[in-house]
C-alpha cells in the first residue's frame, strides 16, 4: 500500500488546527542506547511547532524521523493518519521540505538549478519552474534577475538560506522541516530570516517542524513549543503559557537562562514606553504590584510570583500595567537588540 501525503489544496485547508503529524509510542535507539524512549506528540495542520532543548536532548532526531533519514526503532508517525512507513520514500521526501543549518545547496548549479531540483525530478513543465524560481526568489527577498544565474559561492550566509528556504518550498510541501538553520548566522540575518519564516508561514499556512537550542527563537516563532531533555517532552504548551507556568525546573531554568542577556539590561520604562504595557488594569479586582520603572525585565518575573499585574510607576506617577505575557510579546518583537 502506498500512502500520498500530497493532498489537495482543499482537503489540506480543511485539515488546518487538527491533528497532521502524530509520533506514537516512538522510540529511537542507538548503538544499544535508547535516546528516545517513549515520544507520544501531535503536530497539527498549519501549526509552526518548535522542538527546542540544549544539545543532545532528541529534537534532531525527532525532526529526522519525520522524513525517516532516521527511521525510528520502534512505534508509529503519521501523516494525515497514515503509517509513513508504508509510504514510498521518494514520495514521503518529495512531499516534505527540509532546511538545514548547513545549508548544503548544490556548489555547481545556480541558484535557479538549485531551487528547481524537486520541481524538475516531479517532471513539472520548464515555464512554471521558471516562474516559480522567479516568484520565490521575489518572495525572498532577492532580485531573479541579479540571483538566478549566480552560483552559491557568490552568496552571502544569509543569501545562501534563503535560497534554502526557496529550495524547499518551491514543491509547495504540506510539511517543511527546519533544523537550526538560522544558528550559525549573524544576529541581523538572523532575526531577518526568522521575520521572513513568520512571513510565509503566515500565506501558506504549511505545517513547519522547527528545531533551535534557543528559547528566544523559539518564543518568537512557535505557535505551540515542545520543550525536550534526554529524548524527552517535558512540555508541550504555547510560548506564553510556557513562560508563565513552566512544566518543572529544568524548564523554568532553561527559560530563564535563555533570555538572560535580554532582561538584564532593558528597563521596565523602556518597554512601558514603546507601547507594552496596558494603559488600565485589565481586570478589576486583579492581585497587582507596584513595580518602579527603573527595575529590570528580570525582576518582572520574580516580582509576578504571586500576582497577577504590576502597575509601573515613576515617583507618583502610574505609567500602566503589566504581566509575563507583556513581557514575552516584547522580548519576541526586540530579540538580541543589542548585538544587531
Amino acid at each position: 500500500m502506498t500512502v500520498k501525503i500530497n493532498a489537495s489544496k482543499a482537503a489540506y485547508e480543511a485539515r488546518l488546527g487538527k491533528p497532521f503529524i502524530d509520533f506514537d509510542h516512538v522510540q529511537q535507539e542507538f548503538n544499544g542506547n535508547l535516546v528516545i524512549p517513549d515520544l507520544n506528540l501531535t503536530v497539527n495542520a498549519g501549526e509552526l511547532f518548535v522542538l527546542v532543548g540544549t544539545s543532545g536532548s532528541g529534537k534532531t532526531t525527532t525532526l529526522k524521523m519525520v522524513n525517516q533519514l532516521q527511521p525510528q526503532t520502534a512505534g508509529t508517525i503519521s501523516i494525515m493518519g497514515q503509517d509513513i512507513r508504508q509510504t514510498n520514500l521518494q514520495e514521503l521526501r518529495w512531499n516534505i521540505g527540509y532546511v538545514l543549518q548547513q545549508i548544503a545547496l548544490f556548489p555547481t548549479m545556480t541558484v535557479a538549478q538549485n531551487i528547481a531540483v524537486i520541481p524538475e525530478m516531479k517532471g513539472v513543465k520548464r515555464e512554471e519552474i521558471d516562474a516559480t524560481v522567479d516568484r520565490l526568489l521575489k518572495r525572498v527577498g532577492l532580485d531573479p534577475a541579479k540571483y538566478r544565474d549566480r552560483m552559491p559561492s557568490e552568496l552571502s550566509g544569509g543569501e545562501q538560506q534563503r535560497i534554502g528556504i526557496c529550495r524547499a518550498i518551491a514543491p509547495e510541501p504540506p510539511v517543511v522541516l527546519m533544523d537550526e538553520p538560522f544558528s550559525a548566522l549573524d544576529p541581523i540575518s538572523r532575526t531577518q530570516l526568522q521575520d521572513l519564516v513568520l512571513d510565509i508561514h503566515a500565506s501558506r499556512h504549511d505545517t513547519i517542524i522547527f528545531v533551535t537550542h534557543d528559547m528566544d527563537e523559539a518564543l518568537k516563532l512557535g505557535d505551540r513549543i515542545a520543550v525536550m531533555s534526554e529524548g524527552k517532552i517535558l512540555q508541550v504548551d504555547t510560548p506564553n503559557n510556557v513562560s508563565q507556568h513552566p512544566a518543572n525546573g529544568f524548564v523554568k531554568q532553561f527559560f530563564a537562562q535563555s533570555i538572560a542577556h535580554n532582561v538584564e539590561n532593558v528597563y521596565v520604562g523602556k518597554m512601558v514606553m514603546q507601547g507594552f504595557a496596558y494603559p488600565t488594569l485589565p481586570q478589576p479586582g486583579a492581585r497587582v504590584l507596584d513595580i518602579s520603572s527603573d527595575k529590570v525585565l528580570g525582576d518582572v518575573f520574580d516580582a509576578m510570583k504571586d500576582v497577577d499585574y504590576l502597575r509601573v510607576v515613576s515617583g507618583n506617577k502610574e505609567l500602566g500595567f503589566i504581566d509575563a505575557t507583556m513581557v514575552v510579546h516584547y522580548l519576541s518583537q526586540h530579540l538580541h537588540e543589542d548585538d544587531a
